[in-house]
């Protein structure tokens, strides 16, 4: 637009969001000679009402910044979803990893929203920013996921070797960035938008928040449900684009001409046909047609050469086969699980004959896992077994044991006295009436959360219930007959301290692998090799490995002696809540592969909560002191505490729900979607412009709700058997609730910060003087890097 003299209107500007009408506004507008052929959002009101009524809404502008701003919150979750699983996948992460990716995501996130609100023209030409940075977003979501399967490759590390917390944090923030800053600068330029189409800048951070949060929301279930139970993740990659470019094109369409500024010359060329042409006609058919390919490729680069047979995603991991010759190998998340033709026969031996042998008359059976690789054929041979319950939570993985296992394997899962049962073994247990001979705990030590959750005093004091006359427990762990490390000498004797927590008689009969044996009714330390081979010569059981001799090798006196001079006892309880062998193993892995940190690691090991305190008190004092002399300082304080609060709660609220139902990975969508439910509530609460001292209000109760959150999360932790006595329900109906209430908190400080942040009478004018709402945008941009 173009003029030398400017008219004054009054007119009304309805609210982009929220209830009626908002407040009229004085808009000062450039006149124009030749106005009749400007489609300006501005000009068009003017023309359609000189008298200044408003006669016309502008629908599509309007529409335009909401559909950016839901797009901007659906894309989001749906890249940071996606590409933690395929993190967790190529490092086989664990809750900790789960932490560390999320933080990583949201300070770049932070970096990039600094960078827009510092950037002039991302505030002088918002619709031209956000089609560029959804543009880029669009495009490196894919690429990353191709780096992230070929990141162990490319950083010359083997396929089949565990990673250093180091090395993970690093691959992790070298992927994550690209797409998160960006992201971070896509809400900058969302705010923006809202603030030029909707002439209220003061309000346009809130709303922007609010459908920003409403797609995060739309996202976190379409993600869970749809995406990743159906879906590869490059066809997830072709979604994303698609929507990227339908907002895009949208915005394009239905934003008047003259609000295209930093769009002339090359740019109105090239995005148009970029997004209209190139991305839904060329890129998505691309990767919908050819995913499974992608797939693969990618996939195949993630094993550097062996030979991948199939690979495919579940719910709650990624099952990878891979072939050496005739021998094919299961892998979860990059561990090896089943093995055929040639499955462990030393270990499954191991771990079946010696507790059933030690039952005088064993019939019924639980199997904890683990079953598939040879153990339910060991099982199966005794002829008084009755029934064996198999748990197997995941059931792509006895899907793909029965198209690759040899034909014992499968025909001891046809075996009609072995019932499959697809649940969660804690859940399982929880609500189980029947009694067992005999329990096998076929679930490796804990290497994450859910793993631990098998070996906690808690889970074994349920088992004890579970248990016949002269029942018992039974589970394999790593040991050694030359030489106990500290680490290996620490998780030992937690392991054996947790069994004589729940169960009067404890055996550890030692070698390469540990067998641990725990009951009530048994007198386990009575058991003799000569009493275990006179069951086995009597039930006529001819197994590969265990014989006569064998056994009494492994009740050798001195190699019984031997173990219990390095394994003194006294070690530390595993629990639910304290988490040691999961702990232990971590700290185990890290040192192993990066020695350097292993002092750092101990002088972390020995850290408390109440040592911790007097560094936090202090913290605290120091920034009270600087708020008090600098009180420009202390917004960005509350909201940048509000945010870690946020952050620790959700984190926290999250791992409560592993525990209790133990499936927190495949619906951390859901969690997420959940979390941002409430936010939504919060920031549509205080959205609306209110006078500072209201704002204040609203802040402090804020502050005031997350007191008694924590309190009320302590409480509940606090109470004896928490994680054992809720069942699924009762912890959706508890734990849920919790997460959308910390949500609400979080989101009810936002807006009236970004108006205190930005002044309720400041707002951004552009060289053609219409309102912009710069300061806005910059004021959304500190607050949300803050946040």
């Amino acid at each position: 637009m173009s003029g030398a003299a400017d008219s004054s209107l009054f007119i009304a500007v309805p609210a982009a969001f929220g209830r009626g009408a908002a407040p009229r506004q004085r808009l000062t507008l450039p006149a124009s000679p030749g106005i009749a052929g400007d489609r300006s959002s501005l000009e068009y009101l003017r023309q359609t009402d000189r008298t200044g009524q408003l006669m016309s809404s502008l629908p599509a502008p309007v529409s335009g910044a909401r559909a950016c701003a839901i797009t901007v919150g659906a894309t989001g979750i749906v890249a940071q979803t996606v590409l933690l699983r395929e993190i967790l996948a190529q490092f086989a992460g664990n809750e900790l990893y789960i932490g560390l990716i999320i933080g990583i995501w949201i300070a770049a996130e932070a970096f990039g929203a600094m960078l827009a609100g510092r950037c002039a023209a991302v505030r002088r030409s918002p619709v031209a920013a956000f089609l560029n940075l959804t543009l880029l977003f669009s495009l490196t979501f894919p690429l990353c996921i191709f780096l992230t399967r070929s990141c162990k490759t490319i950083a010359a590390l083997p396929a089949d070797q565990a990673a250093t917390l180091l090395q993970v944090i690093t691959v992790t923030a070298a992927l994550l960035f690209p797409p998160a800053l960006l992201h971070g600068a896509q809400f900058v330029a969302a705010t923006a938008l809202f603030a030029l189409l909707t002439a209220d800048p003061q309000a346009a951070a809130g709303r922007t928040y609010a459908f920003d949060t409403l797609g995060t929301i739309a996202g976190g279930l379409l993600v869970s449900f749809v995406l990743l139970p159906l879906y590869t993740a490059f066809q997830s990659a072709a979604l994303l684009l698609f929507v990227g470019a339908a907002a895009s094109l949208w915005l394009w369409q239905a934003t008047p001409a003259a609000d295209r500024r930093g769009t002339s010359g090359v740019n109105s060329i090239c995005l148009p046909f970029a997004l209209l042409l190139f991305t839904p006609l060329v890129l998505v058919p691309l990767l919908l047609a050819y995913g499974g390919r992608l797939e693969m490729i990618s996939q195949s680069l993630r094993w550097q050469g062996k030979e991948l047979v199939a690979s495919s995603n579940s719910p709650y991991q990624n099952i990878a086969v891979l072939r050496n010759q005739e021998q094919q190998t299961i892998y979860t998340d990059g561990r090896p699980l089943y093995t055929f033709p040639d499955a462990d026969i030393e270990g499954a031996e191991l771990f079946v004959h010696l507790p059933l042998l030690a039952h005088p008359a064993p019939q019924r059976v639980l199997l904890l896992g683990g079953g598939a690789g040879g153990v339910l054929a060991e099982i199966l041979k005794y002829g008084t077994i009755r029934r064996v319950d198999y748990l197997e939570l995941d059931p792509a993985i006895l899907e793909s044991v029965r198209r690759f296992a040899d034909p014992a394997s499968l025909q001891a899962l046809a075996d009609p006295r072995v019932r499959i049962h697809y649940r969660d073994g804690r859940e399982f247990v929880r609500n189980c009436a029947s009694r067992y001979d005999i329990i096998l705990i076929g679930t490796p030590l804990p290497e994450n959360l859910q793993e631990n959750r098998y070996f906690s005093v808690e889970f074994f004091r349920q088992l004890a219930l579970l248990l016949a006359d002269k029942g018992l427990v039974a589970t394999l762990a790593p040991g050694s007959t030359a030489y106990y490390g500290p680490e290996m000498r620490s998780m030992t004797e937690s392991l054996l301290a947790t069994c004589r927590a729940a169960f009067s008689h404890a055996l550890v009969i030692p070698g390469d692998q540990n067998l641990f044996l725990a009951a009530n009714g048994l007198n386990l330390e009575a058991l003799s090799a000569d009493e275990l081979a006179g069951r086995l010569a009597a039930r006529r059981i001819q197994p590969r490995l265990i014989s006569r001799e064998h056994l009494r090798w492994l009740f050798d006196p001195s190699q019984l002696a031997w173990f219990h001079a390095n394994i003194a006892g006294g070690g530390v309880v595993n629990s639910d809540l304290e988490p040691y062998l999961l702990a232990r193993q971590i700290f185990q892995t890290t040192a192993t592969f990066n020695p350097a940190l292993k002092p750092l690691l101990e002088r972390l090991g020995r850290l408390s909560a109440v040592s911790l305190l007097p560094w936090v008190v202090l913290l605290a004092a120091v920034v009270t002191a600087v708020c008090r002399y600098r009180p420009e300082v202390a917004l960005p304080y509350l909201i940048t505490t509000t945010g870690c609060v946020a952050m620790i709660l959700e984190l926290a609220l999250m791992l409560l729900f592993q525990l209790v139902h133990g499936a927190m990975i495949q619906t951390i969508g859901l969690l997420i979607a959940l979390f941002m439910a409430g936010l939504w509530c919060g920031s549509m609460l205080t959205a609306a412009r209110r006078p500072a001292p209201q704002d204040l209000r609203w802040l402090a109760g804020g502050e005031a709700g997350f007191v008694l959150l924590c309190g009320t999360l302590a409480l509940l932790i606090s109470v004896s058997g928490f994680t054992t006595s809720l069942s699924a329900t009762a912890a959706y109906a508890l734990i849920l609730p919790l997460l959308l209430l910390c949500g609400f908190l979080t989101g009810l400080q936002f807006p009236p910060a970004v108006r205190l942040c930005g002044g309720e009478s400041t707002c951004g004018v552009n060289t053609n003087g219409v309102n912009t709402g710069g300061a806005s945008s910059r004021a959304a941009a500190r607050i949300y890097a803050c946040d």
